[in-house]
This record gives C-alpha cells, sequence and structure tokens, in this order.
C-alpha cells in the first residue's frame, strides 16, 4: 500500500490528508485540524467529501473551491506561473447550494478542458442565485494529481452555524 501524505494549506489552516490505493484514489483519508476553518475533508461512503466554510456566500464559494484546488494541485505553493490569462463567468442557479455546485463545477470545467490552473477568483457580485466573477488562469505546470469528474448534489446543504456559513460538499472522483 502506498501512502501519500499531503498537507492543505489555506487562511491560516493546515490539514493532513492521508490517501492510499493502487489507483490513487483516496480510499483512507484522516484530516487533521491544525488551526482557523476555511475547509475540512470529511470521512464519506461517497468519493471524496469537504465541509467549506465562510464569513458570507463570497467567503464560502472562494473556500470551497480552495478545497478542490489543493487536491488538484497539492504542490501550489512551489509553482511558478509563466502566462496568466482572465476570463468573466457568470452564473444563475435556482438557490444557493445549485449555484455553490454550479460554480464548482464551471471551474473544473475550465481546469480540464484548457488545461489550467486557476489562479485566483474575484467574485464581483453574487446573490442566493446569481454570480459574476473574474478569474485567472495559467497553463498547468504539471497535471492535477487527482482526477475530480464533478461536485454532486449529494446530501448537498449549506446552513448557518454560528457566524459562518457552512457548506457539505460531495465530489465524484
Amino acid at each position: 500500500m502506498n501512502i501519500n501524505r499531503f498537507v492543505l494549506f489555506f487562511t491560516a489552516s493546515i490539514y493532513i490528508l492521508d490517501m492510499a490505493s493502487p489507483e490513487g484514489h483516496p480510499q483512507a483519508m484522516k484530516a487533521k485540524k491544525a488551526s482557523l476553518p476555511g475547509y475540512e475533508l470529511i470521512d464519506t461512503t461517497a468519493d471524496l467529501g469537504f465541509i467549506a466554510r465562510g464569513a458570507d456566500l463570497i467567503e464560502l464559494f472562494k473556500n470551497a473551491f480552495a478545497a478542490i484546488d489543493t487536491l488538484l494541485f497539492p504542490d501550489r505553493k512551489i509553482m511558478t506561473f509563466h502566462q496568466m490569462n482572465s476570463r468573466e463567468m457568470s452564473l444563475n442557479s435556482q438557490s444557493p447550494e445549485v449555484l455553490l455546485i454550479d460554480f464548482l463545477n464551471a471551474l473544473l470545467f475550465h481546469i480540464y478542458t484548457e488545461s489550467v490552473m486557476i489562479i485566483g477568483i474575484d467574485i464581483q457580485a453574487i446573490t442566493p442565485t446569481t454570480l459574476n466573477m473574474r478569474m485567472d488562469t495559467s497553463p498547468w505546470t504539471s497535471p492535477p494529481q487527482l482526477e475530480i469528474k464533478a461536485a454532486t448534489h449529494h446530501l448537498l446543504q449549506i446552513t448557518k452555524k454560528n457566524t459562518l456559513l457552512e457548506a457539505r460538499v460531495y465530489l465524484d472522483i
């Protein structure tokens, strides 16, 4: 059994993810929180899941993408970006939950179809059902280390916990 260890960094949070399997898919994982919440991986019978948190919808959506981005490109902190492009994107959905999934899947679509990494996300306007944003991209310096097919609607919910919004998201890998 080959064990790969990744350290996930985001907004003063550190999580350790142990992944093991012959095909590189997570079969056993443990996420240990070291400080402030941004996102955390969760145990699930599905392929992979995480909980994202944010003070508002903008922070929640950015933290949800940060979880996916860290799984795809765990060595991102040491990469050099040579060419950057910007793209505008607008989404309309029926609810905040559907908007979050549409947002994550649109970003995954761009990553895989254009062979790019998303360097930055500027959410310019957001309501519970609409989103306008700009994203900065750069060509892959190496392909993603995990193939994520889609963010799913399985058990999707956005709830308010104390002062934070919290979204539970499951990924099909």
